[in-house]
């Protein structure tokens, strides 16, 4: 049975994920995020589309930032929901490994369908607060530099609606080295 156009081009996404990960080229980025989405999901799909756009103003490179699931919802989706022990009914959500070891899974519901939820104050959105932890984290790691006088940034398991973050058994490259063992 051939396998479908969501299957092949989430297998394909997670090949490129893998050799931009076995390639070692991370830079100081902060962590890993995946979006894990159906077709159906625009709303979630927007809210990729600014990660996107934030995380290649931040320098990051396709191996931080990768989403499945484009064209529905894929044996790679539910590989990765299995390994990550998210249960199918994740979708759509966010997923963050961090580059800490060892990582951490961070998952954060992500609106589903065309609209999402309605938020008094839009930069208070939680996956926006997301994007400004990434964004401290980063600069903090590229200057390498911090004083016990700073105001700690927000920390992820603190987000609103975040998931706290469990450990990862295995260093993100294996996990997903598995994977496309797994999916042959």
């Amino acid at each position: 049975m051939a396998a479908s156009r969501a299957d092949q081009h989430d297998k394909d996404k997670l090949a490129r994920w893998h050799g931009d990960l076995a390639g070692g080229v991370t830079g100081a980025f902060p962590l890993h995020a995946l979006f894990l989405v159906s077709e159906v999901d625009r709303a979630a799909h927007d809210v990729f589309r600014a990660f996107r756009s934030r995380f290649e103003e931040l320098g990051a490179g396709f191996q931080h930032l990768v989403i499945f699931g484009q064209h529905g919802v894929s044996q790679a989706e539910q590989t990765l929901l299995a390994r990550l022990g998210l249960a199918a009914d994740a979708i759509p959500s966010l997923v963050l490994l961090t580059a800490s070891d060892p990582p951490l899974v961070y998952t954060l519901p992500l609106p589903s369908g065309d609209v999402g939820p309605e938020v008094k104050d839009p930069h208070q959105a939680p996956w926006r607060l997301v994007l400004a932890w990434v964004e401290r984290e980063r600069v903090e790691l590229a200057e390498a530099s911090g004083s016990a006088d700073e105001v700690k940034p927000l920390a992820l398991g603190n987000i609103p609606g975040m998931n706290t973050g469990t450990e990862l058994s295995e260093p993100v490259i294996d996990l997903v080295a598995g994977m496309l063992e797994q999916l042959g």
